[in-house]
């Protein structure tokens, strides 16, 4: 009887519970005389009128239909009942209850508003944060050019290129986009920002490890960086001193600022700190060939590539311990 739920059957043909089966025809009838589509073409509702009466008939001529529609009935005026004697201790309850969710909607609204205001605040900040570096870097870019003028954009004759290498080390967690999977895209992202201090000739990378010899996942990650000059590595290390590359640890290959860098500071053709950090940095035997009339420039890249092979192997062992 669910196609039935929404027709109440005895007042659509107006009769009683007790009426009938004469008296429901009867009704019926009456009532389907006045409301017949055929008698009413100009009423819009005289169809959907007739429909109601056919079914409520229908429902009350059925024996079956008839107890189950005395049943429903029941069943609602019991609930009705029901609901009429509810105390006023329980709509308290349910005035209680609705009032903690509402309450309880507020707080989700205010809660959702003080992420988005949180949200906000650290992007300003970042943004603040990111204006200070360029600012930084810009700053340090000037000092570069006026140490250029005073030609330091040329090595010194008797500096090796093992002067230009400088060492990375940061920890993977603030460096994300240096530590993916993708070798090749870290690379790229350590040549662009350290392109800012001038020519960078290679960056060398050991293969990305999961895990260390005692099973635990790395913390950090470190680089090999060979400057085509002398200023661009001392730029670089110096960046860090100066707060350029945040979370970054840079310093020389061997762990001691280049004895160029120092003879070019006691001539008073460059002005800063020296620097000493070979307490707790790793020594790496380093040596890239100097170039001269003997060596050829193929000779020289080939012994390059080989060496850069061996650091990658060196670094991957450091790790490791």
């Amino acid at each position: 009887m669910t196609e039935y739920d929404d027709i109440d059957a005895l007042a659509v043909l107006g009769v009683t519970e007790e009426a009938s089966e004469a008296e429901i025809r009867k009704a019926y009838r009456k009532r389907s005389l006045k409301v017949h589509p055929d008698r009413n073409p100009d009423n819009p509702v005289a169809a959907e009128e007739f429909h109601k009466l056919t079914i409520a008939a229908e429902i009350l001529l059925d024996p079956s239909k008839r107890i189950q529609l005395a049943d429903v009935a029941k069943a609602k005026k019991a609930k009705a009942e029901r609901f009429a004697k509810f105390d006023t201790r329980r709509q308290d309850l349910q005035a209680d209850l609705d009032r903690r969710e509402k309450e309880a909607l507020e707080e989700r609204k205010l809660a959702q508003k003080q992420k988005r205001d949180a949200q906000s605040e650290l992007e300003r900040v970042r943004e603040e944060g990111k204006r200070r570096r360029m600012d930084k870097t810009q700053q340090l870019n000037q000092d570069l050019e006026r140490e250029s003028k005073l030609n330091l954009d040329k090595d010194p004759e008797e500096s090796s290129p093992q002067d230009k290498v400088i060492r990375l080390k940061w920890t993977r967690k603030e460096r994300p986009n240096w530590s993916g999977d993708v070798i090749e895209s870290n690379r790229d992202a350590i040549f662009a920002i350290l392109s800012t201090f001038g020519k960078v000739n290679q960056v060398v990378l050991p293969p990305k490890k999961e895990f260390t010899a005692s099973g635990k996942k790395p913390k950090s990650s470190s680089a090999i960086v060979e400057f085509d000059d002398l200023v661009g590595a001392f730029g670089a290390v110096q960046s860090s001193k100066r707060g350029v590359l945040d979370g970054v640890s840079v310093d020389w290959i061997g762990g001691v600022e280049p004895s160029s860098i120092q003879e070019l500071r006691d001539s008073g053709r460059l002005h800063g700190k020296s620097e000493n950090t070979s307490g707790d940095t790793p020594s790496f035997d380093f040596t890239i060939p100097v170039p001269n009339s003997k060596i050829s420039y193929e000779s020289e890249t080939l012994m390059r590539m080989k060496e850069r092979e061996r650091l990658r192997q060196q670094i991957l062992e450091e790790e490791g311990e």
